[in-house]
C-alpha cells in the first residue's frame, strides 16, 4: 500500500516555491532500499522535506507552535553535513534554530513545528499500514539543557486532534535529556544512545504504522559520533513490535470522524517542549538546531 501523507504544500496550492508534494522517488518499477545504517535510501519517495531552503516553516509544516515567531528562526550558514535521505548532498547550508524562554506557554513550555489538525494540512501524516522512515538531524548547542534528567521532547510523532484520546503521551516520541538521546513509546523508554553538545546527530527512524502491536513495528539508526553512519556501537536498536499509533476511545465528539476502537492518525513534530522547570533565561535561552528532515517511503 503507497503510504498517505498530507504535506503542507499541496494546501499552499503553488504559493510555496520550491516545496512539492514529493520531492524526489525512484524509477519506475524500481524497488526502494532502505541503506539505514548508511543513513539514506536508494530508489524511493520522499513525500515531505525541509532542508531549511525556505524560510517559511509555517507554510512548510502547517504551523509553527510557539510562545513568538520570533522563537524559531533560519539561520543561513553551519547546517547540517549529512547527506540528503536519497544519498545526495542538500542544496543549501541552512537550518532551523528553534528556542524557548521561561515563561514561554504554547500549551505548555515548547517551540515546535507541526500542524495538529487531522483535516488541515500538517507537514507530514502516518495512517494504519503506512511504513514510512523518517529523517531528521538535530544539533544540540551549548545552551541547550541536555544533561538534566526532566522530559524535553525533539520530535514527537504524535496522535491529531479532534480525537478522544489525542491527548496524553505521543505513541512515538525522542527525548534529548541526561546526556542521552532516548525513544519513547507511549511514555514508555524503549532504547537510548549517548548524544553530546554541538555535533549534529542524524537520525532514522523506521516505522510501520499500526494500532496493533503484533503489526506496528519501530527501529531507530542514530549517527550519534557524526561519522556520518549508524554502524557503529550503541548506534542502532533492534526491531520493536509495538503499537505505532493510538486506538480512538469512547467520548469522542460526532465530527471527529474516527470512531470508537479506530486508529487515529499520528502527525510529526520537531522542536522543543520540555518539563518548565528547565532554566531558560532571557539572555540564555534553551535553542535546539533542526535541519535536513526528510519523511520517506518504505513500501511493505
Amino acid at each position: 500500500m503507497r503510504a498517505r501523507f498530507v504535506v503542507a504544500a499541496l494546501a499552499a496550492a503553488l504559493a510555496i516555491p520550491a516545496v512539492l508534494a514529493r520531492v524526489s522517488g525512484g524509477d519506475a518499477g524500481r524497488p526502494c532500499s532502505l541503506q539505514l545504517v548508511k543513513l539514506d535510501t536508494d530508489g524511493c519517495t520522499v513525500v515531505a522535506a525541509d532542508t531549511a531552503a525556505s524560510g517559511d516553516a509555517a507554510g512548510l509544516w502547517g504551523s509553527v507552535d510557539c510562545a513568538d515567531v520570533s522563537r524559531q528562526q533560519r539561520v543561513a550558514r553551519g547546517g547540517d553535513p549529512h547527506t540528503f535521505a536519497t544519498g545526495r548532498r542538500q542544496s543549501n547550508d541552512a537550518y532551523r534554530r528553534v528556542t524557548v524562554v521561561d515563561g514561554d506557554d504554547f500549551f505548555g513550555e515548547r517551540c515546535e513545528l507541526g500542524h495538529n489538525n487531522l483535516s488541515e494540512p500538517t507537514f507530514a501524516r502516518f495512517e494504519e499500514g503506512d511504513r514510512a522512515v523518517t529523517f531528521a538531524s538535530f544539533r544540540f548547542p551549548r545552551g541547550f539543557p541536555l544533561r538534566s534528567p526532566m522530559w524535553q521532547a525533539v520530535l514527537q510523532m504524535k496522535q491529531t486532534q479532534p480525537s478522544a484520546n489525542g491527548g496524553g503521551a505521543p505513541i512515538l516520541e525522542l527525548d534529548a535529556r541526561d546526556g542521552r538521546l532516548m525513544l519513547f513509546d507511549n511514555w514508555h523508554r524503549v532504547w537510548s544512545t549517548p548524544v553530546r553538545h554541538r555535533l549534529w546527530v542524524r537520525v532514522a527512524l523506521d516505522v510501520r504504522y499500526s494500532q496493533d502491536p503484533q503489526r506496528g513495528t519501530a527501529r531507530i539508526y542514530v549517527d550519534a559520533n557524526g561519522d556520518g553512519d549508524a554502524g557503529d556501537r550503541g548506534e542502532r536498536s533492534r526491531l520493536f513490535h509495538l503499537r505505532t499509533l493510538k486506538s480512538e476511545t469512547e467520548g469522542g465528539t460526532a465530527d471527529d470522524g474516527i470512531a470508537p476502537g479506530e486508529p487515529i492518525p499520528s502527525h510529526l513534530r520537531a522542536g522543543i517542549y520540555h518539563d518548565p522547570s528547565y532554566l531558560c533565561l532571557p539572555q540564555r535561552p534553551c535553542a535546539l538546531h533542526l535541519d535536513n528532515v526528510q519523511v520517506v517511503e518504505a513500501g511493505s
